[in-house]
């Protein structure tokens, strides 16, 4: 089963969910717990906020589903607007650490320890790619540090079959990650790991 581990559940999860079929069922984890309409998938509530509750939350849709061989978590909504780093607030900046980096965290310890239990596992921890990161520098820290989390998580599940990977696309186009996430989460991408992909987005 694969799982996408979101802060929020939108049009661009939905979009790369549909985009993720062929890697089987499809299971979405969020605080809402709603999916929008035309996803065919299973739709849990979770806090991915802290540690317990993902890891709680995270057994339960197991129960309720199947067990997970592939984590797909994806970044928070872009800002609408940027902020000088003068004015980003302790509470801003909290906000995009828990909802980018901590809900990678969260998800991917909660998931590991199953999946090092059964020798198979794939993570994609999925993260925005800000070519003019002025304005921004709260998101553009969060997306940094979630692509070394994978990196520095591959090297320490590699051997049990665990393979963790980064894919970083352009603000506000998250169904452009389909085809790198569906590379790296085939059961045939196990020599792939500790990797920071930049797809590059063809003509239309």
């Amino acid at each position: 089963m694969l799982l996408i581990a979101a802060a929020a559940v939108d049009e661009g999860v939905a979009e790369l969910a549909r985009s993720m079929g062929e890697l089987g069922p499809t299971l979405l984890l969020s605080p809402a717990g709603k999916a929008p309409p035309g996803v065919d998938a299973a739709v849990a509530a979770a806090d991915l906020t802290t540690a317990e509750g993902a890891a709680r939350d995270w057994l339960a849709a197991e129960h309720m589903h199947d067990p997970v061989d592939v984590l797909v978590t994806v970044p928070a909504p872009v800002p609408e607007s940027p902020t000088k780093v003068g004015d980003v607030t302790d509470e801003l900046w909290s906000v995009c650490l828990r909802d980018n980096l901590s809900v990678a965290a969260h998800a991917a310890r909660a998931a590991v320890p199953g999946m090092i239990r059964r020798g198979y596992g794939r993570v994609a921890m999925v993260t925005w790619r800000l070519d003019e990161p002025a304005g921004y520098v709260e998101l553009a820290t969060a997306c940094g540090a979630v692509r070394h989390l994978a990196r520095t998580l591959a090297s320490e599940v590699g051997e049990q079959g665990v393979t963790v990977n980064a894919v970083s696309v352009a603000p506000g186009r998250l169904p452009d990650a389909a085809p790198a996430v569906r590379l790296l989460c085939s059961p045939d991408s196990g020599f792939v790991t500790s990797e920071a992909l930049v797809p590059v987005r063809g003509p239309a």
